[in-house]
């Protein structure tokens, strides 16, 4: 989603202007995310997140405030601590844009940030809290927004449903009196209890891990004696080739 700004709205409930359009669609925004970093055992995740915007609000409704005149770009830092269905995660990353003027306000690059707290009811169910925030690091009170959001995800199957809201606590160029924000995600759901790379789907052994040393390494279930001489393969020299028992 794109930034958007608070409009006035005609006698007919359409935008001033004769010609303005009922419904305008915001700047559409499109993420590459690339994960940096995961360490299993702590639940500890780092991720790089680039994006860039397209001015359609503008472009369909010229200066009625409905998004930026010009492309945006910018990017952020995520990191993620994930432990015993407590989520904890934060971001720091930045804006830009070229200098749209409202009102007295001029909407240049932004340093961005946000904190996030969440909990896993169920898989399925999660709920989670947020205060995001940016600044330009001027002194004006309007170009310092800040909010806060109370939201829940439910899956059914493949598809991720959320709704969630909040007020603005500083008001400022895209910080709302108060926002209602609702979405649905496809993403396959993929689980790897025991992390061997097998999905949990075709793993025989879910809960184990699958030893990789080119035997019968697709069923998900280590084997710990390959060739079933009764000797483990750690402390077999042919582990792939069965002991002859003759003395």
């Amino acid at each position: 989603r794109g930034d958007a700004f608070v409009f006035g709205m005609g006698p007919s409930g359409m935008l001033p202007g004769i010609n303005d359009p009922q419904f305008v669609l915001a700047d559409p925004r499109l993420h590459v995310k690339v994960n940096a970093l995961y360490d299993r055992d702590s639940g500890f995740r780092l991720a790089f997140v680039g994006f860039i915007t397209a001015p359609t609000g503008h472009a369909i409704a010229p200066r009625r405030f409905v998004g930026a005149e010009d492309p945006t770009f910018g990017g952020h830092v995520v990191a993620e601590l994930v432990t015993s269905g407590f989520h904890l995660a934060a971001n720091v990353g930045g804006i830009w844009r070229d200098g749209d003027t409202l009102f007295s306000t001029e909407a240049l690059g932004q340093l961005t940030y946000a904190l996030a707290v969440g909990y896993e009811i169920t898989p399925m169910l999660d709920v989670f809290a947020e205060v995001v925030g940016a600044t330009t690091f001027r002194s004006a009170v309007d170009e310092n927004p800040l909010e806060a959001r109370l939201s829940a995800r439910m899956r059914v199957d493949d598809v991720a449903f959320s709704l969630g809201g909040g007020p603005g606590l500083v008001a400022g160029v895209g910080s709302p009196a108060f926002r209602l924000i609702g979405g649905f995600i496809w993403a396959p759901l993929v689980i790897d209890e025991d992390a061997d790379g097998i999905n949990d789907e075709q793993d025989s052994c879910p809960a184990d891990a699958e030893d990789i040393d080119d035997h019968e390494d697709l069923d998900g279930c280590p084997e710990l004696d390959n060739d079933g001489d009764s000797l483990p393969d750690l402390d077999d020299n042919c582990p792939n080739d069965p002991e002859d028992m003759d003395g």
